[in-house]
């Protein structure tokens, strides 16, 4: 059976790829059990995921899941690779959007 990777904000991954540079798989779990609990700031987003999530992803691999931002703007990106009046249609929707929610994407509106 094939484990699936964690998806984790970009900050979780910093302290992760910190944490498993500095000890194999088992310590890390350890150190998390011992003193999880006295995570503050640099480790803080690995106590807050949670114990089950941290494990999974000490075990499982992990990979950085993408923003709201980024998402809308990889699908703008494929949508602008289409015929032209699908392309036109979906392109001006997007920024219309954006433009009503006062949201600002580079690449896209901003």
């Amino acid at each position: 059976m094939t484990m699936s990777k964690v998806k984790v904000s970009a900050v979780e991954a910093k302290e992760l790829e910190w944490i498993t540079a500095h000890g194999d798989t088992e310590r890390c779990i350890k150190e998390y059990i011992e003193y999880g609990h006295t995570w503050n700031k640099y480790l803080k987003p690995l106590k807050d995921m949670g114990f089950d999530k941290f494990v999974a992803a000490v075990v499982n691999g992990w990979e950085v899941e993408k923003t709201p931002h980024e998402k809308v703007k990889e699908y703008y990106d494929n949508q602008a690779s289409l015929a032209d009046h699908h392309r036109n249609t979906s392109l001006v929707t997007i920024s219309h959007i954006l433009l009503h929610l006062g949201i600002k994407i580079d690449g896209i509106n901003a």
